[in-house]
């Protein structure tokens, strides 16, 4: 959904259809990339029967449940913003590997889990690439991954991600590997070392050293990609089109 004015308290959108209070709304302004806010539709919020609905959505208090201390007023008024609305209680959580177990930790804490839960043991490790269309070996903004980098390289740090620079946009796929360890040991040892991401340049490469007396346990790695969709649509918003951001053809 799009909205056109935003206030500390109100959001004003052509419709409320499908929002109850305690809705927690995603808001993106989608004029630039940049960091999104979160927002908990007030308590007060009621559709009335045989009746539109609201056009007006009231917000929770500043600084209240997922509202931040201001509110929306650090969003400038007038904008053109989309609301994604996430329903009373979205799952939002980080996944790591620690003591040889994959674990998850609830960002939100919608469960009431302040601490993060062991998903699967016998996991040793999780690594993350990042599949970019920055023009690297490619054609910029054409939504076709050019190379892939880890997290932490320059213009795809988490600071230059959340301050809105070019990678946040260019970011079109995720790459996962997960290693996994037998829990019995077998009677056959193992290789000294795993390398994760074997079929891309040694820069992207990670190696994995086993300690010989650990070699006994087999191990299996799991290599995915994801692809972000949203990405893809993303590059070709109105105001990036008006702008002359995507590559020819990439919107067609």
């Amino acid at each position: 959904m799009v909205t056109s004015t935003v206030s500390a308290s109100v959001v004003n959108a052509t419709t409320s259809v499908g929002f109850s209070r305690d809705d927690v709304l995603l808001m993106a302004d989608m004029s630039t990339v940049g960091a999104c806010q979160l927002g908990q539709v007030d308590g007060s919020y009621a559709a009335v029967a045989g009746a539109p609905a609201p056009t007006a959505i009231p917000i929770g208090a500043a600084g209240s449940g997922y509202n931040g201390p201001a509110g929306f007023t650090t969003l400038p008024p007038n904008g053109e913003y989309a609301v994604f609305n996430l329903g009373v209680a979205p799952s939002f959580v980080m996944y790591g590997v620690t003591n040889n177990s994959l674990v998850q930790f609830d960002v939100l804490q919608t469960g009431g889990l302040a601490v993060p839960t062991v998903e699967a043991e016998n996991v040793e490790n999780l690594q993350v690439l990042f599949g970019v269309d920055d023009g690297v070996g490619g054609v910029a903004n054409d939504n076709v991954i050019d190379r892939w980098v880890t997290p932490g390289t320059a213009g795809f740090t988490l600071a230059d991600m959340m301050a809105g620079a070019a990678g946040a946009l260019q970011v079109k796929a995720i790459r996962l590997a997960l290693v996994m360890r037998s829990a019995e040991p077998s009677q056959r040892a193992g290789p000294s070392q795993v390398v994760l991401f074997g079929d891309l340049p040694a820069a992207v490469q990670v190696t994995m050293p086993i300690a010989a007396n650990d070699r006994a346990y087999a191990r299996q790695v799991y290599d995915l990609v994801i692809p972000l969709r949203n990405q893809w649509i993303a590059l070709c918003s109105e105001a990036r089109r008006a702008g002359g951001i995507p590559a020819p053809g990439a919107c067609g």
